[in-house]
């Protein structure tokens, strides 16, 4: 499962509760693992695959929005 490219235009801060995914964000592609957390900065495209049974938190402001990228 993924979710493809896209932007937040608050920060979000993703809590990994179990599992693990790749974040690709800046051009970088990053390992997400049970226990860790990431900060997304504002207005930065980015994507994620599930690699194994994932579950986290995405805390942002109530008044972020989701923009989806055109491919």
């Amino acid at each position: 499962m993924s979710m493809p490219q896209h932007l937040s235009t608050r920060e979000a801060v993703v809590i990994v509760q179990k599992g693990t995914a790749t974040l690709s964000i800046s051009g970088n592609d990053l390992s997400l693992k049970e226990h860790e957390s990431m900060i997304i900065p504002a207005g930065e495209k980015h994507s994620l695959q599930i690699n194994e049974d994932f579950q986290a938190h995405v805390i942002m402001e109530t008044d972020s929005q989701i923009m989806f990228i055109d491919s």
